[in-house]
């Protein structure tokens, strides 16, 4: 049965199939895109400009992917619930739709059944995270693997 991990430090052995976290939401603002695009020099014209997104047969100006990604890994660095004494691997990310400015993002981070027997045999634990859009639409999926301390 799956359960919501309250605030609290957990360990792999702590966790059950299917638990998760709510890693909280954030809002990717206009300004946040236009202020990404100066600090990466990525001003490619959909990222800048809705009238030029719109003629690509987007809504509006669009995240830049790596901005998307940096405020999902924020979240979940920050998020009431961690998961301790597991070194954290670089995430495996899948954009599934863009994310357009204004819009809110949610993300929660999941536990699958073979995730959690993989870690009672101190091999590493796979965290999948799934980002949605304040409609629900799910717009990132990632997967990271925490490795248990020897």
């Amino acid at each position: 049965m799956s359960r919501q991990l309250p605030p609290g430090r957990y360990q792999t052995t702590d966790l059950r199939p299917g638990d998760w976290i709510d890693c909280g939401t954030a809002r990717i603002t206009s300004e946040g895109i236009t202020e990404f695009a100066a600090i990466s020099g990525d001003r490619f014209e959909i990222h800048l400009d809705d009238a030029r997104a719109r003629a690509r047969g987007l809504d509006r100006q669009v995240a830049h992917g790596l901005f998307v990604m940096a405020r999902v890994e924020g979240l979940i660095r920050n998020a009431p619930a961690q998961i301790t004494g597991a070194d954290l691997n670089p995430w495996d990310w899948r954009f599934r739709q863009p994310v357009l400015a204004d819009e809110w993002i949610t993300v929660r981070c999941i536990l699958s059944d073979n995730a959690v027997r993989a870690a009672r045999k101190h091999e590493p634990l796979c965290l999948t995270a799934e980002t949605r859009n304040q409609d629900g639409v799910l717009v990132l999926t990632g997967e990271t693997l925490l490795k248990a301390p020897d």
